[in-house]
C-alpha cells in the first residue's frame, strides 16, 4: 500500500513536470530530460525490487506446496541477500531482448516480425525460467544446510 502510494506520487510529479511547458523553457532540455530519467527511475526501484523478491512465490507454492502468504515469506527469505544477483540474472535477458525484438520488429514487415517475435520472446522466456529454476534450487539448498555450488550458494 505504502509503495502504491509513493508510486501514485511519483507519478503525479512526473505527470506535472512532463506537462509543465513553463519547467521545459526555463531549464536546459538535456537537464529536462535527466529529471524526467531520474524520476522514471526512482519510480521503477520500487517495483524491482519487490518484483525480486517475490521473485520465487511460484516455486514456493509448486514445489514446496505452500499457501500464498506462506510462499511469499519463504520467497522473501530466498531472495534476501542476493537480490541484486537475482535481478541481473533475470534483467540480462530482457535488456538483451528489448533492442532485438525492436529491431525484429522495424525490419521485417508485420507478419513475420510477430512471428520471430513470438519465437523469440518464447526462446527469452525459456531462458529465464531454466536459470530462475537452477538459482531456486541453489537458494533452497543454501539456505537449509545442504551442499551446493553455485553463484547463488553463498
Amino acid at each position: 500500500m505504502i509503495v502504491a502510494l509513493a508510486e501514485l506520487s511519483v507519478g503525479s510529479i512526473f505527470f506535472v513536470l512532463v506537462v509543465n511547458e513553463q519547467l521545459i523553457t526555463t531549464i536546459s532540455p538535456l537537464a529536462y530530460k535527466a529529471l524526467i530519467g531520474g524520476i522514471a527511475a526512482l519510480s521503477l526501484l520500487p517495483s524491482a525490487f519487490f518484483g525480486v523478491s517475490l521473485l520465487f512465490t511460484g516455486q514456493e507454492i509448486a514445489v514446496r506446496d505452500k499457501g500464498v502468504l506462506d510462499s511469499i515469506r519463504g520467497s522473501w527469505e530466498l531472495t534476501r541477500g542476493v537480490r541484486g544477483r537475482l535481478f541481473l540474472l533475470a534483467g540480462v535477458p530482457a535488456v538483451i531482448q528489448i533492442p532485438l525484438s525492436f529491431a525484429v520488429a522495424t525490419a521485417l514487415p508485420e507478419l513475420p516480425a510477430n512471428i520471430l517475435t513470438i519465437l523469440e520472446s518464447t526462446v527469452v522466456s525459456f531462458i529465464v525460467l531454466s536459470i530462475m529454476a537452477r538459482a531456486y534450487e541453489q537458494r533452497v539448498h543454501a539456505t537449509d544446510g545442504s551442499f551446493r555450488t553455485g553463484p547463488l550458494s553463498e
